[in-house]
Order: structure tokens, then C-alpha cells, then sequence
């Protein structure tokens, strides 16, 4: 967990912890992944595409190229976002693939 005020020393105190099934993902060249069209996504291996087809687009900033994508299954969503995010980091078009912090209260995820 990650802890950290807000405001200097009067202000709210926040608590992070990692998100089992959120993983963030920044492309090379800023193509998005999960795109419906095969011309328009960034090209990915076929191991590192069926990784990826496991999980559901949660938020996109397109200028960034930046995707955050949520495990579609609860069960074992932790193992499958490592072994994701491991596949991913030995990609060419993959600039980034991470962890996700969430508010601890909330479960809001946190994008910095």
C-alpha cells in the first residue's frame, strides 16, 4: 500500500493499493490495442494478441496511447494480468505495461 497527503499537512490523506485485475498499456506508436478495426491497432504478436483478447478495454487516452485494460475474469485475474504484462514487455510495439493503483476506499484507479 502507498500512503500519501493531499493538500500539506491539513489536507486529505489517500491510501493506494494495486488493482489485481487493472493493467495499463502504452503502445510505441500510440495505435491503441483492443481496436475493432486491423488496420487501426497496434501489431502484436499472436501469443501477446491472445493475452490481450483475455481483457476488456476499461479506460483509453488516445493521445497518449495509453489503454487500461480490466481482466474479463475474476478468477485468477492476478496471475493473468503477470503473465500479461509479461508477454507484453518483450513486444516491440509495447513502450509500457504496468500495474494500476486504486484509491483503497473507492477503487477508483488513479492515472498519473
Amino acid at each position: 500500500m502507498l500512503k500519501f497527503r493531499f493538500g500539506g499537512k491539513t489536507g486529505r490523506s489517500y491510501t493506494l493499493k494495486e488493482s489485481t485485475q487493472l493493467m495499463v498499456v502504452r503502445t510505441a506508436n500510440r495505435m491503441p490495442l483492443t481496436s475493432d478495426d486491423v488496420f487501426a491497432k497496434a501489431p502484436l504478436s499472436r501469443s501477446a494478441r491472445a493475452a490481450v483478447g483475455e481483457f476488456d478495454l476499461f479506460a483509453s487516452f488516445d493521445e497518449a496511447g495509453v489503454e487500461v485494460l480490466r481482466a474479463s475474469r475474476r478468477h485468477a485475474a492476478k496471475s493473468l494480468r503477470d503473465r500479461t504484462q509479461a508477454i507484453l514487455k518483450k513486444e516491440r510495439e509495447i513502450e509500457f505495461a504496468g500495474r494500476v493503483l486504486i484509491d483503497s476506499r473507492s477503487g477508483a484507479p488513479i492515472f498519473y
